[in-house]
Order: C-alpha cells, then sequence, then structure tokens
C-alpha cells in the first residue's frame, strides 16, 4: 500500500487526529499553565476581574457585600504585574475600577474592617504609580443607557450597531415576539461558514422549565439570567466535517454564527448577553442528554436575550486599541 492509499485509511485518520490533538494539548498547556504569569496571563486575568467588578456596579439592587472577594484578588493580581511590568492603560482602568467599587460599597457597608482593608491596599497601589491618567476614569465601571436611544442606534449604519451593543443584564418580565427570534436565526444564518457547510444548530428554551434546566450547567450563580425571557443555545455540529486539519473548524463556524446572531437579535431591539459555556466534559455530556441534542455537537455559548428595561445600567467594557491588536508583517 503506497503513501497515498495509506492516507485514505480511517487508521491513519484516527491516528493522525489523534496526534493532532495532543499537540492542540501541549500548545494549550504551555500557553496557559506554564506561563501563568506572564504578562499576557496577567494583563487577561487582571481584565477578567475588573470586569467581574464592573458588572457589580450594574445591578439596581446590589448585594453589598458582593465583590469584596474579587476585589482584594485583583488587587493582588495588580500587585503581582507591577512588580513585574510597566504600569499599563488596563492596570489604570483597573484601579479607577476599584476606586469606583469602594465608593459604591461605602455607601451601603460604611467604613466596615473589610472595605477599611481594601481601602488601604488600593491607596498603596495608587502611591506607586506614576499618574492616573483623566482616560482611565472615562473607561471604568459602568454607565447607564436608554432602551429607545440604544433601538434607534442600532437601526443605523453598521458602526453604529456596534457602538451601541452593550451586555444587557437587566430585562423587563415580557415575552420576545417568536417571530423576532426566527428573522434573527434566518439573518445569522448569512454568517460565512467553511465550504458552507452550515454547522449550527439553536436550542430555544421558551419556559421557566427549560431555561432552569440549562443554566444549571451554566457556571455562573448570577441570578439576573432567570429574567431574560430566552436563553438560546448555540451548538455546531462535527459530523459535518473530517480529518485532522478540521478538527477546530467546528468553534470557529458556531463562533461566527453565535456572534451574527447577538448582532441580529441586537439590530431588532432585544437585549442580550452572552454566556459561556466552558464546562468539563462531563457537564457537557449531561447537558447534551437534557436538551436531547447528539452527542456529536459541540456547545459554543448560550445567548440570553428579553425585552430591555426603559433605563437600565451596564459595564463600561473598555477594548484594547489598535495598537495592542494589529501587527503588521
Amino acid at each position: 500500500m503506497n503513501l497515498t492509499s495509506l492516507k485514505r485509511t480511517r487508521t491513519f485518520q484516527v491516528i493522525d487526529t489523534g496526534l493532532a490533538y495532543i499537540n492542540d494539548y501541549w500548545h494549550y498547556v504551555t500557553s496557559t499553565i506554564f506561563s501563568a504569569d506572564g504578562r499576557c496571563n496577567l494583563e487577561a486575568r487582571i481584565i477578567r476581574n475588573y470586569h467581574a467588578i464592573e458588572v457589580s456596579l450594574c445591578y439596581s439592587q446590589q448585594n453589598a457585600e458582593r465583590g469584596i472577594t474579587t476585589a482584594n484578588h485583583l488587587v493582588d493580581l495588580i500587585e503581582k504585574y507591577l512588580l513585574r511590568y510597566n504600569q499599563s492603560r488596563y492596570i489604570e482602568i483597573a484601579i479607577e475600577t476599584l476606586s469606583l467599587f469602594l465608593d459604591s460599597r461605602e455607601k451601603t457597608l460604611g467604613d466596615g474592617l473589610s472595605l477599611r482593608d481594601l481601602k488601604a491596599r488600593i491607596e498603596r497601589v495608587k502611591s506607586g504609580l506614576h499618574h492616573l491618567p483623566e482616560s482611565s476614569v472615562q473607561e471604568a465601571g459602568s454607565i447607564k443607557l436608554e432602551a429607545r436611544r440604544v433601538r434607534a442606534m442600532s437601526s443605523g449604519n453598521f458602526e453604529s450597531l456596534l457602538n451601541s451593543r452593550y451586555s444587557v443584564r437587566e430585562y423587563k418580565k415580557e415575552p420576545v415576539d417568536q417571530d423576532t427570534v426566527d428573522k434573527a436565526i434566518a439573518m445569522a444564518m448569512r454568517c460565512p461558514t467553511a465550504c458552507n457547510r452550515q454547522p449550527s444548530r439553536v436550542y430555544d428554551a421558551k419556559t421557566e422549565s427549560a431555561r432552569q434546566a440549562i443554566l444549571q450547567y451554566q457556571n455562573n450563580s448570577s441570578s439576573w439570567r432567570n429574567d431574560a425571557d430566552r436563553l438560546l443555545v448555540v451548538t455546531s455540529d462535527l459530523r459535518c466535517y473530517e480529518g485532522s486539519r478540521e478538527r477546530s473548524a467546528a468553534f470557529v463556524d458556531g463562533g461566527l454564527f453565535a456572534m451574527t446572531l447577538v448582532y441580529s437579535l441586537h439590530s431588532l431591539g432585544l437585549g442580550t448577553c452572552c454566556l459561556n459555556l466552558n464546562v468539563r466534559p462531563s457537564v457537557a455530556k449531561e447537558l447534551r442528554k437534557a436538551l436531547g441534542m447528539s452527542e456529536s455537537e459541540v456547545l459554543i455559548m448560550l445567548i440570553a436575550s428579553g425585552v430591555m428595561k426603559d433605563h437600565f445600567q451596564v459595564a463600561r467594557s473598555a477594548r484594547r486599541k489598535n495598537d495592542g491588536v494589529l501587527i503588521n508583517v
């Protein structure tokens, strides 16, 4: 049997795909676990934690104690970062977010021991900085939005659509029109996929019981998720692909579809929030079984969607500048 014939056999495909996954595993481990305190990893963890604090400032009914542990952990990360690297834009935003958090909690908790210690730690970090530019104040914390204005902006050009979309975590207790969801899915099907294979599927949880059945598997305990009228589970079917070269294509195609669906829902006037499905294989298996999915479907993400309140609060979620993203080669 010559090499060309061998490459067509299932045995070769199984071995080739296995080796590719081993390579993926080693690539992931060396890029994350073995580089846990590298600049990129530390910065990402800082962004993740200060964003969690931004989100905690958005709730109209705030739990006063919520976020103090996260805030202290964020200070730990900032101190570690500053010991190794120079002051950066995201350090400045993180510190401003901590200051806003502290102000918010002092109004409800007073000058308790936990806040006194946190305040002292934040002041120590601030004292070691050169300065805090005004731009960091404008990029930190949360902002108030008006649903009427958001809907007007989302119906404009594409740039306006992008700039008007935020993750919404406060919804009216109103049902979402089924025609709107159907139209958004039809719009999302216009997204590109590998060779037009269209592997995406959407599981639409319309009832409270269906939403609760899904949310027990999602690794976030925030109660606001119960307020969204719709919970959409986006998956991608592995049966649409073959061979080791396409082992990650389902996630690329599924991600493109999910993002297009989010923008489609937004363009039709609905609020949305993306919820991760970063779960262990055993949990993914349970969720697939609960929703009657095929074993060949991979979980991409959850999308909470509903009717926005007339006025609501959202995280600012500062974005990287082009010089931190664009690499000219």
